[in-house]
Parts: C-alpha cells; sequence; structure tokens
C-alpha cells in the first residue's frame, strides 16, 4: 500500500511539473468569446520573455525590434506552480495551464499549439483567402492574396460594420484592392503597396492536414487564410 502511494505520489509530482513546463518558441493561440467569436492570435515566448503577433525577421525572437515596432504586445511571463502569469500592456493574467495533446496547452480560456515559422528566403504561390468577425458579427472583414514566385502580390479585401440604434440597424462596408511587392523573413511579412508604405505582417504557415501544395493555410495577423487555388 505504501509502495502503491509513493508511487502515485511520484507520478502526480512528475504531472504537475510537465503541466508547468514553461512554453518556449512560436505558438497560434484560439480563443472562443461567446458573442463575439474566435480570437486568433500568435504568441512568441523565451526566456520569460513573450511577444503577441511577433514580427522578428529571424527565426529567433528579436525582443529590441519587437519593442520598437509594437511595445505594448510585448511582455513577460513567468510559471509557478501549475500557473503561468502573464504581464502585458501592465495588464496581467494568471490561469492554470492545461495540457493538451502534440505540445498544446490551454491557458486563459485559450488553447495554444507550437508552430514553426516561414524559413529564410521563402516565397509563395497561390491564393488565399480568410477573414475575421467581431462583436458577434458587427464588424466584418475578408481578404483574398495572390502570392507570386517572383515577390509580388495582389490583395482584395472587404469590409463591414454594423450597429443598432433607436431607429433601427445601420451598416457600413467598403471594398479596397492593391498590388505590390512582398517579402517574409521569420515571422514577419513585408508587403510593400505600389504608391504606398510598407506594412510588416505577424505571420507563419500552418498545416491543416488537407491535401494539396504547402502551406495549406497562412496566419495574417488575426486572420488564419486558407488556400484556395
Amino acid at each position: 500500500m505504501k509502495k502503491t502511494l509513493l508511487a502515485l505520489a511520484i507520478f502526480a509530482t512528475t504531472l504537475g511539473s510537465a503541466f508547468a513546463a514553461a512554453p518556449e518558441g512560436l505558438y497560434v493561440m484560439t480563443r472562443y468569446w461567446p458573442g463575439s467569436g474566435l480570437e486568433i492570435a500568435a504568441y512568441g515566448f523565451h526566456d520569460g520573455n513573450v511577444v503577441v503577433n511577433p514580427v522578428s525577421s529571424g527565426r529567433t525572437l528579436d525582443f529590441a525590434a519587437e519593442r520598437a515596432a509594437h511595445p505594448k504586445e510585448v511582455g513577460t511571463y513567468k510559471i509557478q506552480g501549475n500557473q503561468m502569469i502573464m504581464v502585458v500592456n501592465g495588464s496581467t493574467h494568471q490561469s492554470k495551464m492545461e495540457p493538451e495533446s502534440t505540445g498544446c496547452f490551454g491557458w486563459d480560456a485559450g488553447i495554444f499549439c507550437p508552430v514553426q515559422p516561414f524559413k529564410s528566403g521563402t516565397t509563395l504561390e497561390g491564393t488565399y483567402e480568410g477573414g475575421a468577425s467581431v462583436g458577434g458579427g458587427q464588424v466584418m472583414s475578408s481578404t483574398g492574396i495572390t502570392f507570386n514566385r517572383d515577390g509580388t502580390y495582389s490583395r482584395e479585401s472587404v469590409g463591414s460594420a454594423s450597429t443598432h440604434t433607436a431607429d433601427g440597424k445601420l451598416s457600413a462596408g467598403s471594398i479596397g484592392s492593391e498590388r505590390g511587392k512582398y517579402r517574409i523573413e521569420g515571422t514577419a511579412l513585408h508587403m510593400f503597396p505600389d504608391g504606398g508604405k510598407e506594412r510588416v505582417i505577424s505571420t507563419f504557415p500552418f498545416d491543416d492536414g488537407t491535401k494539396g501544395p504547402a502551406p495549406r493555410r497562412i496566419y495574417f495577423s488575426g486572420a488564419m487564410l486558407k488556400r484556395v487555388r
């Protein structure tokens, strides 16, 4: 009996340690908010530092560059027991880490799964589409991007917003298109629209298990775009 209890205690201690293992590297986070919809974000973890939607040019995080680009999305994290405490933009979140399969873990109502950044010098060829919804559909956006091997792209985007007033429902929409050049460096998608300023989008490839040319999906700063051709 004592041996059984000792074995169970050792197992529980080992399991607890595994649950509280500090995350390391790039993760995709998905979280569903009732009434608002699905939230998707990228998180980069390294040595107590965390970045939301990282745009580093290498395969490792450059925290000085991240702070210069978007300081409000750079913070710290630490593990205490089976809890992870994260501080970003002066806001502290603490929650229990729950183990999931294939290296994933649950935390603060979200599921975090490890992903890999693009390889250096990656170019894409294909059309990707996707969108996002906020506030239960009150604000919606969709985008379609065709990437070419020669480093050029073309993009079509549609946005809409609606609100309820005492007199009824008001809606507004917008349609836009652009062409330009792009460059992928690590988790950074640099877009140079013709006649416009450079934009840097947080990105990484994602394999959804479907058949066809890779990558099947790409993360586009808060949205997951699916390859359609």
